[in-house]
């Protein structure tokens, strides 16, 4: 045998090709003699499924980048920054990237400058135009990472397009494309496939149909910290993005500034889709001149379930917010404020946070915060300046809505209130609503219903309660409990005695005297948060270690001491000289373990007032079995006022 065909057998396999647009044409793919084109090096024979196609920087003309069916990782050496293909002149029109024979394939580290797209060659469900400006995935496979898209035609999915595909993508970005003349998904369109994205940016994308930044077709799809910011839809719905049919998960996402031309100015959730928000922000959209329904989110036959995000500055039509009809939506745990629906004069309002249309479909809105939303601009109103519509409002917080004379300034229209704060909106406060065990301005008929000052911590800007709030267990005892077992607080915010944000300072003063042990094997601890400024008036006492279910009285004197309590009774009285009692009534944990104390400062006993400069000790004298009957010492704070 000859030593030629041994040395042909042991020779390596090359598996890494290099393209650099400096080489000299066309190279052998190799580090020292690089190919000059991406397209190029993708069609040779050589390059095969397996193989890695490395970019070194440069500006790459011309391309039209097929994968041949290949699985190819086709990477950048430089980044997106520095590394950009550039389409096929017009009268050639290709997308500059092709997935369309089942490969599975990785792009990273490109801009794509995005063409007109293609027409005719392929089969895409629903589009009969041209369609994937920059990339065009079929019945393949793909994951995109650090891609940068850019600009674009009249194409649906200028800057990318999927059908039947499964798409990841992490860490990129579609700017500026459409032309404003095309169809849906000027940004990103896809129709039946599986899409992840991750830390994608969606801005300024522009056409005329709908989804002008995203446009979601029949896909399970999973959004996270996705931005989708100034996209427009010149007559579409869903500017922002568009979800037709399908389930749709977003998390932490943004969509804001976003404005279309027909309903959802941010999102637009329709034709049986299923969408779940969680903890994002939906802003400052609209819904154009017309001002259709829906500015910041509408909901059209399909449905939707929001936790833990905010809808904020949105304005269009009815439902400055929200728009629902004929639609399933569940909303837990938001807030919804400064929202209208304007009428600009002409056009009917209603609901400037939220508005349900008859008939068919079912809103709840639990456990959030309602604030500063408003009708403007039309005598053609139904009202509602917060929420419209057959709604259940369960355990919300509505404060300072504007409606018109005569309607519902916070809710109208058939909603059913109840657990709720309804205060400080334009009369009457309620409409032709209903509500029961609530907290209604002005009163309301229904059991269960008060009138009394919540007592927020910081008025309508931080509507948490005080420990001294009548809506702490005010709800309907037969609701579920709250979550420390306690019967159900009006209103959002569920009374939390550990919650410090606005106006207020954990540990304030110092501890000037420990408490004794008591029948939990430790000593009741007093501490003190809130405002150590006299004329906040914010200063809460919260004793823990105590023995659940005990009861007892708060003290307080100018001076510390140390004095034994009396017979029956253990520890040490730590106050001395005249010792303030508050009441009449004692103090409970409610079962929690923990008693909270708002004293007013304004009116300590015996005519006492708290000035700035004063300081005053508190300490906590409670009942206990240690192990007969007795009664025990807390601990002692003592607080300078300013």
């Amino acid at each position: 045998m000859s030593v030629l065909p041994l040395l042909l057998l042991s020779a390596p396999i090359q598996t890494t090709w290099y393209v650099d647009d400096d080489g000299v044409a066309p190279g052998a793919g190799t580090s020292a003699d690089p190919f000059t084109s991406v397209t190029f090096a993708l069609a040779r024979p050589g390059v095969v499924s397996g193989d890695t196609v490395l970019v070194r920087p440069g500006t790459y003309l011309d391309e039209s980048v097929d994968f041949l069916g290949k699985d190819v990782v086709l990477r950048s050496t430089g980044g997106s920054s520095v590394t950009s293909l550039q389409p096929v002149p017009p009268q050639a029109p290709r997308a500059v990237v092709r997935l369309v024979s089942g490969e599975t394939a990785t792009i990273e580290g490109f801009e794509i400058v995005c063409g007109e797209g293609e027409f005719g060659t392929v089969v895409v469900p629903g589009v009969g135009d041209d369609v994937g400006g920059g990339l065009l995935c079929v019945d393949s496979d793909v994951v995109l990472r650090d891609v940068r898209f850019q600009g674009g035609g009249s194409a649906f999915g200028a800057g990318a397009a999927f059908s039947r595909a499964s798409v990841e993508i992490d860490d990129c970005s579609f700017r500026d494309c459409g032309d404003g003349q095309g169809g849906q998904g000027a940004g990103l369109y896809a129709v039946l496939s599986d899409v992840i994205l991750r830390d994608v940016f969606f801005e300024g994308c522009d056409n005329q149909d709908e989804g002008a930044g995203l446009c979601l077709r029949s896909c399970t799809s999973t959004l996270q910290r996705v931005v989708l910011r100034s996209n427009e839809s010149v007559f579409g719905s869903g500017a922002g993005a568009y979800v037709r049919g399908g389930q749709a998960s977003l998390f932490a996402c943004t969509v804001e500034d976003n404005c279309s031309g027909s309903t959802g100015g941010g999102l637009a959730v329709v034709g049986g889709a299923q969408v779940t928000v969680d903890r994002s922000t939906i802003r400052r959209n609209q819904t154009g001149t017309d001002l259709y329904d829906g500015a910041g989110v509408a909901v059209e036959l399909a449905s939707l379930v929001m936790r833990s995000c905010v809808v904020e500055g949105n304005t269009g039509g009815r439902g400055g917010g929200l728009y629902g009809r004929g639609a399933t939506i569940l909303v837990e745990d938001s807030a919804f404020r400064s929202n209208a629906s304007n009428g600009a004069g002409q056009f009917t309002t209603g609901g400037g946070a939220v508005y349900m249309d008859s008939p068919g479909g079912s809103v709840t809105l639990r456990r959030s915060i309602f604030t500063g939303n408003r009708l403007i601009g039309s005598p053609f109103s139904e009202g509602g300046g917060a929420v419209f519509g057959p709604c259940r409002v369960e355990g919300c917080t509505i404060l300072r809505n504007l409606g018109f004379a005569g309607l519902g300034g916070g809710v109208e229209g058939g909603a059913v209130v109840e657990n709720s704060i309804v205060r400080g909106n334009s009369q009457p406060q309620l409409g032709s609503a209903t509500a029961r065990y609530s907290n209604v301005e002005g009163g309301a008929a229904g059991p269960g219903n008060i009138d009394a000052e919540a007592e927020f911590w910081n008025g309508t800007a931080d509507a948490h309660l005080l420990p001294d709030s009548p809506c702490i267990d005010a709800g309907d005892p037969s609701s579920p409990l709250d979550l420390d077992g306690t019967i159900a607080d009006m209103g959002a915010f569920p009374f939390d005695p550990t919650y410090c944000v606005t106006l207020c300072t954990n540990g304030l003063g110092a501890t000037t005297c420990t408490g004794n042990t008591n029948s939990t094997g430790g000593p009741a601890t007093l501490d003190a948060l809130g405002s150590a400024l006299a004329g906040d008036d914010r200063l809460v006492l919260n004793v823990v270690g105590a023995p659940p279910g005990s009861v007892g009285i708060m003290l307080a004197s100018r001076t510390d001491g140390n004095t034994p309590p009396g017979p029956g009774s253990q520890g040490a009285l730590c106050l001395g000289g005249t010792i303030l009692r508050f009441g009449p009534d004692l103090l409970d944990d409610r079962g929690t373990g923990v008693v909270s104390y708002r004293p007013r400062l304004a009116s300590f006993p015996q005519g006492n007032v708290v000035l700035p400069g004063d300081s005053w000790s508190f300490q906590y004298w409670h009942r206990d079995a240690n192990p007969g009957p007795t009664s025990n010492l807390s601990s002692v704070v003592r607080v300078g006022f300013m």
